[in-house]
């Protein structure tokens, strides 16, 4: 029988440890990690190595003791304690970002940041609503689904009624016929009553071309918020713009027409239609409010009496009203007098908010609720050749408030110029500024319990399609323009819900780098930032070796 000194046995036992050690590792990985739950084998072989541990501990424990004695022990141990906090460290930080994300959206329009309007919006879902998405998650950034899912995904953190499930309408054909999908990558929005919503795929990307490219903007939010806010919504309001006197017309394309207005009241719930009074007895009683954009001729009598008893039973008229520079000889000016707006033939000059005399005019806002987002938010809207308003006492019983005004500096210009940059005030004819743009006439009567309203601005410009919305290319489409319109439709009609920042419509403008510009990107990048880092290296090696 061989017998082995001890020495011998300690040196096989160090060479099992480490065995046991390599043995243990992979029985953590295969039967513990792995399965998610500790296994019998797992267990054999947590036994048998803290056994050998302990064996070694007792035949050499004087090496051991000596060892843990070590000024590099110490070092070494001290260097595995920091990196396992660092490791620590991020772990729970991940931990934190996964259960409570925090994210902060730095791009120029707050691609990935929710509007006040879809915060508003998500606040009435009281009850469950199921969002089903027919498609696979998106893996792509680039992508317009790929912003859809980031942008549910914080609709459903905002409100705990809000449920979101991606079916793979292949896998699952069954649950694409229940709920009726119509196409791949369709977005159905099923509230508590049963309502239905569809937003297809196409839907939340608009693509125009211009400029020999296509550019794709993503209007995702404004989409799904809409169809949201039409199953939480249970009043429906008509919008009619009046026609037959010059009118912009709500159907009308280009650069000076109202269809991007129409498609943002359709998109808010409401119904839009085109209303000719000229051949009317009376206004019709879905009429919720009558808008009178830009008109350029005369109105008939009759037709301004429909409107007097239309305001007398609680009716409510909103008239974008032009400058005369543009053209508009309208005789409104008379009937609107009565309601306590006084009209000068003049276009406003704003030497401390023009950047183009006289358009672009940045108007101050004033403390009203129409505006009072705007002005929280610092979002400007701009007026193109815009008159003045005065206000005075109304022939009936009504309160008149500012909604919009000009700085001291501006001027109402009346004296004829045909130079318009180097026009001055005249004070003998001119009006001194500060002066109205927009003024908002509350009216109550005996004979009906709700209050007329009637609104006026001094400038139709603002709402048509080339100032209202980026899509036009426009210098003068300011961010404010289309909530400014909106905002007041709401307001008139007691929507308070919709007095808002709505969603940004995004201006995508890609860096375009030149074959230079490109290639000493990469110089820098891949041989530049290396050799800087290398030098560096360098440096500090040679001076530790002194």
């Amino acid at each position: 029988m061989i017998k082995m000194n001890n020495d011998k046995k300690k040196f096989y036992l160090y060479r099992i440890t480490i065995v046991l050690s390599i043995v243990f590792f992979f029985s953590w990985l295969f039967f513990y990690a792995v399965p998610s739950k500790p296994t019998v084998p797992f267990f054999i072989v947590l036994v048998v190595f803290v056994i050998d541990l302990v064996v070694l501990i007792v035949l050499d424990k004087e090496r051991i003791t000596t060892f843990l004695r070590l000024r590099a022990f110490h070092k070494a141990l001290a260097s595995v304690i920091i990196l396992t906090l660092i490791i620590s460290l991020f772990i729970v930080l991940y931990i934190i970002s996964s259960n409570f994300p925090i994210r902060f959206d730095l791009t120029k329009d707050k691609v990935y940041s929710v509007s006040e309007q879809t915060l508003e919006t998500l606040k009435l879902v009281k009850n469950p609503l199921s969002i089903i998405v027919f498609r696979s998650e998106s893996d792509n950034p680039s992508s317009a689904t790929w912003k859809a899912d980031l942008l549910l995904e914080e609709y459903a953190k905002r409100n705990n009624n809000i449920k979101v499930e991606y079916i793979n309408p292949d896998q699952q054909p069954l649950l694409a016929k229940k709920y009726d999908m119509t196409e791949y990558g369709e977005t159905i929005f099923i509230y508590d009553n049963g309502k239905r919503s569809h937003v297809l795929s196409r839907d939340i990307v608009n693509i125009n071309y211009g400029n020999n490219a296509q550019k794709e903007d993503f209007v995702g939010e404004q989409k799904f918020t809409e169809a949201i806010y039409l199953l939480t919504e249970e009043k429906k309001y008509t919008v009619y713009f009046v026609t037959g006197h010059g009118e912009k017309q709500a159907n009308e394309q280009g650069q000076f027409g109202l269809s991007y207005l129409k498609t943002y009241l359709e998109s808010e719930n409401y119904n839009v239609e085109s209303l000719n009074t000229l051949t009317l007895q009376s206004i019709p009683e879905d009429a919720s409010l009558l808008m009178i954009v830009g008109p350029t001729s005369t109105f008939m009598e009759e037709e301004k009496a429909l409107y007097t008893d239309y305001i007398a039973n609680g009716g409510k008229i909103l008239v974008l009203y032009d400058a005369v520079l543009d053209g508009n000889e309208s005789n409104l000016d008379e009937w609107l007098y009565d309601y306590g707006f006084a009209f000068n033939r003049d276009f406003v000059i704003d030497v401390a908010s023009s950047v183009m005399i006289p358009v672009n005019i940045v108007p101050q806002y004033n403390s009203h609720p129409i505006v009072a987002d705007l002005k929280k938010n610092n979002m400007p809207v701009s007026f193109i050749v815009s008159r003045s308003i005065t206000p005075i006492n109304p022939k009936y019983d009504g309160i008149l408030s500012n909604i919009l005004f000009t700085s001291k500096e501006s001027y109402g210009k009346i004296e004829p110029t045909f130079d318009l940059s180097r026009a001055r005030f005249n004070s003998k004819v001119d009006i001194p500024g500060p002066v109205s743009l927009a003024i908002m006439g509350q009216y109550s009567f005996s004979n009906s319990t709700n209050n007329g309203m009637v609104g006026v601005f001094g400038d139709a410009h603002f709402a048509l399609n080339g100032y209202i919305s980026v899509r036009s290319q426009s210098d003068f489409a300011l961010v404010g323009n289309k909530d400014l319109i909106l905002n007041t439709v709401a307001y008139m009609l007691g929507s308070e819900k919709k007095i808002t920042i709505r969603p940004k419509e995004h201006d995508n403008k890609p860096l375009n780098l030149t074959m230079i510009q490109s290639n000493l990107i990469v110089f820098l990048v891949q041989l530049g930032l290396p050799f800087i880092f290398a030098v560096v290296g360098i440096f500090i090696w040679f001076r530790r070796r002194r």
